[in-house]
């Protein structure tokens, strides 16, 4: 696993993943997460979740937020718990080609009690392997961040991706997710308006130069 320079996914390649905004709702991928409907004043616990487009609507303790694309309304809203999936998908690949993986991710908790700690990882055989992790901020600023790797296919045309939480904390373990992508890696493109961490991970495990 080694520290890369930006290597984001081709603005115009086919992104290999279902319902990645949300706009579907809760479908096109797989969680251990509880569905709850996205209204308000329910009796919430954490493992709980919901596809809505604010989630203080949901959850009147949570911040105010909207999609992070403008032309997208869906958010997935996670009231976290640690260790269970609480996103998953597999897709077919390519041998030998080098791809990308992102997500949007924002925290929800107005008092920043339990910052999440994210982790995404992959399907090795009947092991996960944790590609990367992510601290998300101890404050709340309403920004839609990114994390983003790329990796090589290697002999592998297959493959489950899955997102984990954690923090056992319950208070304050809120996130919410969304534009999931995964596609073709193209050339460095900089995104002025949003921040992202970037790493890079090859199938196999083996080191490779940039």
């Amino acid at each position: 696993l080694l520290a890369a320079a930006p290597a984001p996914l081709t603005a115009s390649a086919q992104n290999l993943l279902q319902n990645p905004g949300f706009e579907s709702g809760p479908t096109g991928y797989s969680t251990d997460y509880h569905y709850t409907l996205p209204v308000c004043c329910q009796v919430l616990n954490a493992g709980d979740y919901t596809v809505i487009d604010n989630p203080r609507t949901w959850n009147p303790g949570l911040v105010q937020a909207s999609d992070h694309t403008q032309s997208g309304t869906r958010m997935l809203v996670v009231d976290g718990v640690a260790g269970i999936k609480c996103w998953q998908q597999s897709v077919n690949l390519q041998p030998n080609t080098t791809y990308g993986f992102r997500f949007w991710w924002l925290y929800l908790d107005p008092a920043h009690q339990t910052p999440p700690n994210l982790s995404v990882q992959f399907l090795s055989g009947s092991t996960w392997q944790t590609a990367f992790s992510v601290q998300l901020p101890a404050t709340v600023d309403g920004i839609w961040r990114s994390s983003q790797f790329a990796f090589n296919s290697q002999n592998t045309t297959s493959l489950t991706i899955r997102i984990i939480d954690n923090t056992g904390a319950q208070n304050g373990n809120d996130f919410a997710l969304d534009d999931m992508e995964l596609s073709l890696c193209a050339a460095p493109v900089v995104d002025p308006i949003r921040v992202f961490t970037q790493y890079l991970l090859v199938l196999g495990w083996t080191n490779v130069n940039m």
